[in-house]
């Protein structure tokens, strides 16, 4: 089986590596457990809450300025394309030479989801390596979306 939920729970601890997960506009750091490289990561909105160390989230918000500026990392702006009922999927790409990774993030703009009592945004962002495309994560992109803006 290649793909796995991790749980926080499970593992998880102050004391774990310091990972540098790559977002759609930054390198995104937030604290992980040593992984069986051959299998994804799958963390969902409560995994990442526990997980999520804002402190290092601004730094690397201003590290991937940096990096934007030298020509390290690029982020182009993103395609618009339109769903059904007023929607839009924009998905916004990324990739950075110093963490050797790429990013996908796929936001789902749903207006109409207000009505039926559910987030009008919804995000899911994928990180793969830069360096053989594999898949490493796959990450629910509510809060990380909400505090890097």
């Amino acid at each position: 089986q290649r793909c796995r939920r991790r749980s926080p729970r499970a593992g998880v601890s102050h004391r774990s590596v310091h990972r540098p997960v790559l977002s759609p506009l930054f390198p995104f750091p937030i604290r992980l457990s040593e992984r069986d490289p051959r299998m994804t990561l799958i963390l969902s909105h409560s995994d990442i809450e526990a997980l999520i160390d804002r402190t290092a989230v601004y730094d690397a918000v201003e590290q991937a300025h940096a990096d934007l500026a030298t020509g390290t990392a690029t982020n182009p702006a993103p395609a618009q394309l339109p769903l059904i009922d007023q929607g839009t999927a924009l998905p916004m790409v990324a990739s950075s030479e110093p963490l050797r990774a790429s990013v996908v993030k796929m936001l789902s703009d749903m207006p109409h989801n207000r009505s039926r009592g559910l987030p009008s945004q919804r995000s899911t962002i994928l990180l793969m390596s830069g360096t053989t495309g594999e898949c490493e994560a796959i990450l629910d992109g509510r809060l990380i979306t909400a505090i890097r803006t």
